[in-house]
């Protein structure tokens, strides 16, 4: 059996992650992932906020200076890369 630590329902699942500047504002200025984002990185997501603030030092390391909130929707057993938040 499986456990999931974080919001979730039947039709998303919410976690949340922190960039750098230089990623995050074309991503929020497009409301997508854009250049420089690399899909070929590996990204580690946070299941909660305060977890998130604690590893960005609460948002001032300098490459985690930005963070959201990100609710992905995936039909139900179907996998899915959360291409857009």
């Amino acid at each position: 059996m499986f456990e999931i630590r974080a919001h979730f329902d039947n039709q998303s699942i919410v976690v949340y992650q922190a960039y750098r500047k230089e990623i995050a504002l074309p991503a929020v200025a497009e409301q997508r992932f854009v250049a420089p984002f690399s899909f070929n990185r590996m990204t580690w997501i946070k299941p909660s906020f305060l977890w998130l603030m604690e590893r960005s030092n609460w948002g001032r390391k300098p490459t985690r200076s930005i963070s959201w909130q990100c609710a992905s929707a995936a039909p139900a057993g179907k996998r899915r890369s959360a291409r857009r938040c």
